[in-house]
C-alpha cells in the first residue's frame, strides 16, 4: 500500500492515509521530551523513551491488539528534505511519539537489543507485516494544531505532567504570539492557571541559566 490509501471521507473533512514506518521520524521537540537534554540521534531518542516514558505498555498492547487503525498519528513535513532523487519525504510525528516508538521496537530486533527491551514479545512475520505502515493525518506545522494539544493534554484526558505542559504554553505564547488569554479559553482553561505555568516556566529557565 502507499500514503495515497485514504479512508472514505467527503470532501474538506479529516482525511487519515497509510504511511510507510521507515518514513515517520521521532519528535525531539515534542513537550513530553523536556527533560531529555537535546537528543535528536534516534537510537538515543528511542533508549531515553523507553526509559522514561512507559513505552513497554505500549508496545505490549501494540502486539496483542495490531495497531488501532482509529487513532492515528498526527505529522507533519521534516525539516529534512529529500536528499536523493526519488527519495520520499520524510514526515516528523507530533502526536503518538510512544506509539510510533512501540512500533519501532517491535519490528526491530537489533533497536530492541540496543535499549534491552528485552521483555517484549517476538512477532510473527505476518503482524510485522501488519505495521508496515501506520494511520497518519498530515498537516503543514505545528501551528496548526496548537489548540488541540493544549486541549488534549494540559486539561485533557491525556494530560502532560507539569514541565511539558508549561514548555507547550511557552512555546505558543512566545513563538506562535497566541495571547495567554487565547491559549486559556482554546484549552478549556483558567486564564490564572495558564498564567501560573508560564510564569513558573520562565522563573524555571531563568533559573537554570544562573547556574541555580
Amino acid at each position: 500500500m502507499s500514503d495515497t490509501k485514504t479512508k472514505p471521507v467527503k470532501d474538506g473533512e479529516w482525511k487519515v492515509v497509510l504511511m510507510k514506518v521507515d518514513r515517520l521520524i521521532l519528535d525531539p521537540d515534542n513537550p513530553r521530551l523536556a527533560s531529555a537534554d537535546a537528543v535528536t540521534d534516534k537510537k538515543a531518542l528511542v533508549k531515553f523513551m523507553w526509559e522514561e516514558m512507559a513505552v513497554d505498555e505500549v508496545a505490549l498492547s501494540i502486539a496483542a491488539n495490531g495497531f488501532f487503525q482509529e487513532e492515528p498519528l498526527l505529522v507533519i513535513p521534516a525539516a529534512e528534505k529529500p536528499k536523493k532523487d526519488g527519495e520520499e519525504q520524510k514526515y516528523t510525528v507530533v502526536e503518538g511519539n510512544r506509539r510510533l516508538c512501540a512500533v519501532m521496537l517491535l519490528r526491530d530486533p537489533k533497536l530492541r537489543e540496543f535499549v534491552k527491551a528485552t521483555d517484549l514479545p517476538t512477532l510473527t512475520q505476518k503482524q510485522i507485516d501488519d505495521l508496515r505502515e501506520l494511520p497518519v493525518s498530515k498537516y503543514e506545522s505545528r501551528k496548526e494544531l496548537w489548540a488541540y494539544f493544549g486541549f488534549r493534554h494540559i486539561n485533557g484526558p491525556k494530560s502532560w505532567d507539569a514541565e511539558p505542559k508549561a514548555k507547550y504554553v511557552a512555546t505558543v505564547y512566545e513563538e506562535y504570539k497566541v495571547p495567554l488569554a487565547e491559549i486559556a479559553r482554546k484549552i478549556g482553561d483558567q486564564h490564572s492557571y495558564v498564567k501560573r505555568i508560564y510564569r513558573g516556566y520562565v522563573l524555571l529557565e531563568q533559573a537554570e541559566k544562573a547556574g541555580f
